[in-house]
């Protein structure tokens, strides 16, 4: 049973490493493995650290106060009780001391603060989400570089495939030339040709593995993961009506609604605020007990309420600056969504380009085919040289790489339009 369960994930592991490595796997991919996440995670815990400190505004505040002073003068009963119509005998009243010493605990409780710490936490989550919308404009642009890599592997791994096809032909016709020499029909020259054709090949190759190499570094690391399988081809169907969709334009949207969560912070603050307010303490002379000249402790309640009626206009000029950034967040969307239709006409354009040559490609390739074949009888037979030959049979090859190379262009430029337009 152990056994038979080894097998099992041994070939579970198998089909997976099998699977193809699509477009969109590596979208998912270099988002995860994207520093920003960390920037993402960090501004996320910053909203959550800033709301609980909005929070603890309506927790009561308690404040320990020590104080010692010297009063240089103060009331002095006797020169006041001896100045009267009838004078009271010195000490009946002591004075007030020069020293006093206090020692309390202050304690505040909130009642209404006008809605400020509730305006606060939507402009924190309003922040967050601008944040987090920006992280994801970022994701977004890092799509065309993986486009670019992932399609040009795409290319590549297809001129190789009929770069070794076309090595085949030729050594399949240096074989045929051969007995044609050992006969004395052909002369040796011809199969100097096409060994250095099979000598240019083998430096394509070479250069189309170098390459790719390259472009599989770049992509490993975007994904931050190793491609070893094999890149998947999208099918890709452009919808009937396409809309701007870029993260950008909610971007834009999230920005101003944050713009529009701090209006509503000024708005907050300029409405009264209602407290309850508490004291104990211990000094000398215990709170406004000036004719106690020993330490007690006392205390003191009470309420209050604190109105700012008039603050020279400055919480209007404060929202006609927000507003005044609002507008300029309009203006340079209304600008972004011009240069992206520009850009999606552009790509259109680019698709119907495609789309007429690959119409053409298919009649190409027959008519060369013909040529080709034409042309190796002709060279078996002595009629052309090599040199002719080896001429019609690249120009063969290069409408195969062409009609292949088309198709994986204009699955790109589908691609690119769908990315243009936000709608990949």
């Amino acid at each position: 049973m152990k056994r038979l369960t080894l097998i099992l994930m041994f070939a579970l592991s198998m089909a997976v490493m099998a699977r193809d490595l699509t477009l969109f796997d590596c979208y998912e991919k270099a988002e995860k493995h994207h520093p920003l996440q960390t920037e993402l995670e960090n501004r996320r815990q910053l909203y959550e650290l800033n709301k609980k400190n909005l929070n603890a505004k309506w927790l009561p505040k308690l404040d320990a106060n020590l104080k010692a002073t010297y009063m240089s003068h103060v009331v002095e009963f006797d020169k006041i009780m001896g100045s009267l119509p009838i004078p009271l005998p010195p000490g009946t009243f002591q004075n007030m001391p020069k020293e006093q010493y206090k020692a309390t605990l202050d304690v505040t409780q909130t009642l209404f603060d006008g809605g400020v710490v509730h305006a606060g936490k939507l402009a924190e989550q309003a922040l967050l989400l601008a944040d987090e919308q920006a992280v994801e404009v970022q994701f977004y642009k890092m799509r065309d570089r993986i486009n670019q890599t992932y399609f040009a592997l795409l290319m590549l791994e297809k001129q190789q495939a009929l770069t070794r096809l076309f090595e085949e032909q030729v050594k399949k016709q240096r074989g045929a030339l051969l007995s044609g020499v050992a006969n004395g029909v052909i002369l040796p020259s011809n199969v100097d040709v096409l060994n250095a054709e099979l000598i240019n090949i083998e430096q394509k190759l070479t250069e189309i593995h170098i390459n790719r190499q390259k472009l599989t570094a770049i992509l490993e690391e975007f994904i931050g993961a190793p491609v070893s399988a094999r890149l998947d081809l999208p099918e890709i169907t452009l919808p009937d009506t396409v809309a701007i969709l870029r993260p950008e334009t909610r971007l834009f949207d999230a920005q101003k609604s944050a713009l529009e969560a701090n209006k509503k912070v000024i708005g907050a603050q300029r409405w009264p605020k209602a407290m309850l307010f508490g004291t104990y303490g211990y000094g000398k002379p215990p709170g406004n007990d000036f004719f106690t000249d020993e330490f007690d402790d006392y205390y003191l309640v009470g309420a209050g309420l604190v109105w700012n009626i008039f603050d020279w206009n400055s919480a209007r000029r404060r929202k006609q600056a927000l507003l005044a950034r609002q507008n300029i967040l309009d203006a340079k969307r209304a600008d972004f969504e011009r240069m992206i239709r520009v850009s999606m006409q552009n790509a259109r354009a680019e698709i119907e380009r495609l789309e007429a040559l690959l119409e053409s490609d298919a009649r190409l390739i027959e008519l060369r085919r013909k040529i080709a074949e034409a042309a190796a009888s002709q060279l078996q037979n002595g009629v052309i040289s090599a040199t002719e030959y080896l001429t019609e049979l690249n120009a063969q090859r290069q409408a195969r790489i062409n009609l292949e190379l088309h198709k994986i262009q204009l699955v790109q430029a589908k691609v690119n339009y769908l990315t243009i337009s936000g709608q990949m």
